[in-house]
Order: C-alpha cells, then sequence, then structure tokens
C-alpha cells in the first residue's frame, strides 16, 4: 500500500522509560516518586504511545492507571504527586488479560503541555487486585501527526 505525499503520518520521537518499579505495588496501591523518571516533551507533541510491562503475583483482573504529573507548571512549582487522594492527571487505562500473569499492554494517551518542552512525571495505580510484582515498567514515546514528505 503506497501512502501518498502530503498524507498525514505518524512521527514518534524516542522512547523514554519513566517507570521503574523498585518494589511491589498492591490492588490500590501507586507507584512513588522514587520510581518516577522525568521525561522532556521537547517537541511538544500532544500525544505518546504508552507501554506498560509488568508481572502480577496472581492473575490479574482488571486495570492498570496511568498518570502524568507536569513538571515546574509555574515556575519551580510542579502538579501534585498522584495518590489515592489525588486522582488529577489521569491519562488513561492498561486493560489487563485475567489469563496471564505477564503483562505487556500498549495504549495511546493525550500530553497536556502548559508550556514548551514540558516535563512531566508519570505515575501507576493497580487496580489489578493481585499485587504487581517489582521491576514492572513504562515507557513513553511522544508521537505528531506530520505530513508525508
Amino acid at each position: 500500500m503506497a501512502i501518498g505525499t502530503g498524507s498525514a503520518v505518524e512521527n514518534f520521537d524516542a522512547q523514554s522509560l519513566a517507570i521503574t518499579t523498585s518494589a511491589s505495588i498492591a490492588d490500590g496501591g501507586f507507584s512513588s516518586t522514587a520510581m518516577a523518571t522525568a521525561i522532556t516533551n521537547s517537541e511538544n507533541c500532544m500525544v505518546a504511545a504508552a507501554v506498560f510491562q509488568g508481572t502480577f503475583a496472581a492473575n490479574p483482573s482488571g486495570v492498570v492507571n496511568l498518570y502524568a504529573r507536569k513538571l515546574n507548571v509555574q515556575s519551580a512549582n510542579s502538579e501534585n504527586t498522584p495518590d489515592g487522594n489525588n486522582t488529577g492527571g489521569y491519562v488513561g487505562s492498561f486493560p489487563l488479560d485475567a489469563g496471564q500473569t505477564a503483562q505487556v499492554v500498549a495504549i495511546e494517551i493525550p500530553l497536556q503541555n502548559i508550556g514548551a518542552s514540558q516535563q512531566y512525571e508519570f505515575y501507576i495505580s493497580n487496580d489489578g487486585v493481585a499485587s504487581l510484582n517489582s521491576g514492572a515498567t513504562v515507557h513513553v514515546t511522544p508521537k505528531a501527526v506530520v505530513p508525508k514528505a
């Protein structure tokens, strides 16, 4: 299939490791700031691909939710860290396969930029019923729709 010049195609920025869990996360629990790596949206993309990879202690039966915390939104002040009382910054859910403990799930998420080269920290909450083992990761790849050359 040939795509004509000027047609809309996706252009991908570099994939970045946004989260590595250094401890297990119980059902209803959140990842911590220590598990997050700041990502800079240097191309000011409005959407991104997000990939969750992790293993649960038993077959899960729900979702893993993803949150984006915007950094330096007013000078050096950042949004509050997502937790059980603050679910602002929710950007999407990774649906889990109830028949497998090991999961790899990709979704598309919005990136809400407050300024140029917005920085983010990403967090997950485990709503999968089973405990999420340490070593789970989330990778984020900003992307944009551009005309094909």
